[in-house]
């Protein structure tokens, strides 16, 4: 019944006037419909005299880099007491590949990134991300993207469904592709997105011995973005955006004690707009709704939003303020899922031409759907990248991450700072 209810969705999308949203892992779409190309934030303004040339390989370019981070953390483990503290060593090496066609386009990129750990050597992990998107110019008004990612990767220690007695950090894996198409005509700019996600979590060793099983998290995802714009100027248009989504579990009764599948629905209406030098950004609200198949678990539904403003009191300086409300899953007890409400505020400022500072607070809440829990996470950041030349940058950064739970069953709170100092090399 549940897939005969995702065909019915994909039926209806395809057969309405709507599109796909966001266009990930490719550098050409825009990242919202407000990005018109008028104004330009700090983080993306290009640096001639301080971008690495590359690498020419026939028709294409290759950007490989490697870099250096020594950090400091106050709280590896994420507990609320007895804290242990430790220096950490990471190495991060990346290749960029991508194509310099007038028309088209292919993106690849390769990362590993190697943790290390002066006195917990059990934190050691590498991790490794390949990830690629093409773009088919079709028309001038229309083009398909498809693209994909895997990675190997380590949770982080206060994840809300990380054991927190694992002696190591889980691992999992995730695997990703999306094909998407989009077409304009008149005032309307209309697109189609379909992803498929896969996640699979590895067994954890735990600190007492035994082995924590991770077999009953791993889900794989199918979501369908529908989205229509309607330009009623130059500087901004109405939106509405339709997104199903299907998440079935690897495992189900009697291996667990609850059947987790479940379908989800997504509407927002909103407006997007890129005003002279002021500002750019996107506003939509609306409604969502998850609904299990376990009739014992809570079903999720109420107000959505999604939107990214960024101002420009100057060409030196963008404030970028964003928030969103989804639904995310957990296998916490009896939550069926928990509601993730997130406010960002961030400020980058360039100081020099080749000096960029960088600060943000945001505030987040997991809200546990059939479960007294409510966790409310504050974070802060501030940092400082330098651009000594064309192959040579160096950076400095602190972050601070704050929980402070709530409810009859809470979780551990816990507060963290981490130091880092980084150097890296391009070519």
């Amino acid at each position: 019944m549940k897939k005969a209810r995702l065909f019915v969705y994909a039926a209806m999308f395809a057969m309405a006037p709507l599109g796909m949203a966001h266009a990930q892992n490719t550098a050409e779409a825009p990242r919202w419909g407000a990005d018109r190309g008028r104004n330009e934030s700090v983080a993306e303004r290009p640096r001639p005299d301080y971008e690495p040339a590359g690498v020419r390989l026939g028709a294409f370019m290759a950007r490989p880099s490697v870099g250096v981070e020594v950090g400091y953390n106050d709280n590896l483990y994420y507990q609320p007491n007895n804290q242990t503290d430790d220096m950490t060593y990471t190495t991060r090496t990346r290749v960029d590949f991508g194509s310099d066609w007038s028309r088209h386009s292919i993106q690849m990129a390769v990362g590993l990134d190697d943790y290390r750990f002066r006195d917990n050597d059990s934190e050691h992990h590498t991790d490794l991300t390949v990830d690629g998107s093409a773009r088919l110019d079709i028309l001038r008004s229309s083009y398909i993207l498809v693209g994909g990612r895997q990675a190997r990767l380590a949770e982080a220690r206060g994840a809300p469904d990380s054991p927190t007695a694992a002696a190591k950090p889980v691992r999992y894996e995730v695997r990703e592709a999306f094909v998407a198409g989009v077409h304009e005509f008149n005032r309307i700019r209309a697109s189609l997105r379909l992803d498929r996600q896969g996640f699979n979590y590895k067994d954890a060793p735990l600190a007492g011995g035994g082995v924590a099983e991770q077999d009953d998290r791993d889900f794989v995802q199918t979501i369908l973005t529908a989205r229509a714009e309607y330009a009623l100027s130059p500087d901004t248009a109405l939106l509405v955006q339709v997104t199903g989504n299907e998440r079935e579990y690897e495992l189900a009764p009697p291996r667990t004690a609850f059947n987790r599948d479940s379908t989800g629905l997504s509407y927002l209406v909103g407006v997007n707009t890129d005003i002279g030098n002021l500002l750019r950004g996107e506003v939509a609200v609306g409604f969502l709704k998850q609904d299990y198949e376990d009739k014992r678990l809570d079903s999720p539904s109420g107000f959505a939003f999604d939107g990214r403003i960024e101002y420009f009191p100057s060409p030196l300086a963008t404030v970028t303020l964003s928030a969103r409300r989804r639904v995310e899953e957990t296998i916490t007890g009896t939550a069926s899922s928990y509601v993730a409400t997130t406010l960002d505020a961030r400020v980058d400022y360039e100081l020099r031409r080749n000096v960029i500072l960088t600060g943000g607070v945001s505030k987040g809440d997991r809200a546990f759907e059939g479960l007294d829990r409510d966790d409310d996470l504050w974070m802060a950041d501030a940092g400082a990248r330098i651009l000594l030349n064309r192959r040579v940058e160096l950076g400095a950064a602190w972050r601070f991450e704050k929980l402070d739970p709530s409810g009859a069953i809470p979780a551990p709170g816990y507060d963290v700072n981490r130091f880092v100092v980084s150097a890296a090399l391009r070519l």
